[in-house]
């Protein structure tokens, strides 16, 4: 038997793995926690293969738009939900643009899961940029949004010269990048640090 904490499940993915978990968010939000996406897409984004591929060579609809059918999915059961995204800047399969959509599509969603309005609630600006370098490492750009008292975050990481990839991992695995920072740390780190 094992004993999990119902408030502590968080799910993760890369590329279509990273559109899923954001797909699992906003059909079960009352089983996650927390979003993590690595190269992923925003919620509905391609409903099929060919709206798919262009949308990774490009982006998305509207973030509002697909934040608004987001937080309809949701229907009774809506919450806000902390959200981190990875991307590299040099991925050719799925357009870093998509990295953006996706943060713009949750802050959309979170207006309204936390009062039924787009009223700013978390601003659709980051609150805080860095910048880190890296020694025999990527370099790369945090951007930080929040909601107006800091009970929730979403934070996106801009991995410079990465490409499909998770940033950091094992270079034995595939799709990873030993080079970029430790995402899976990175994200533990994040959800473990959320109040909501």
């Amino acid at each position: 038997m094992h004993f999990i904490q119902k408030n502590k499940v968080f799910i993760a993915g890369l590329s279509a793995g990273g559109a899923m978990s954001i797909v699992m968010g906003v059909t079960y939000p009352e089983l996650f926690a927390g979003i993590g996406v690595s190269a992923g897409i925003e919620y509905q984004a391609a409903l099929n293969v060919f709206n798919a591929y262009s949308v990774m060579a490009s982006k998305g609809p509207s973030p509002v738009k697909q934040g608004r059918i987001a937080y309809q999915q949701m229907g009774k059961r809506a919450k806000p939900l902390p959200l981190i995204v990875f991307h590299g800047n040099a991925d050719s399969t799925v357009n870093v643009a998509n990295a953006d959509q996706v943060v713009h599509q949750w802050i959309t969603t979170n207006n309204l899961a936390y009062n039924g309005r787009i009223d700013g609630w978390i601003q659709d600006s980051p609150v805080k940029t860095k910048e880190e370098k890296i020694l025999f490492g990527r370099d790369y750009t945090t951007y930080r949004y929040e909601s107006s008292k800091g009970e929730l975050a979403i934070d996106k990481y801009i991995i410079n010269g990465m490409g499909h990839a998770w940033s950091g991992g094992n270079s034995a695995g595939s799709y990873t990048d030993p080079k970029g920072p430790n995402a899976s740390r990175i994200m533990w780190d994040f959800f473990m640090s959320q109040k909501v």
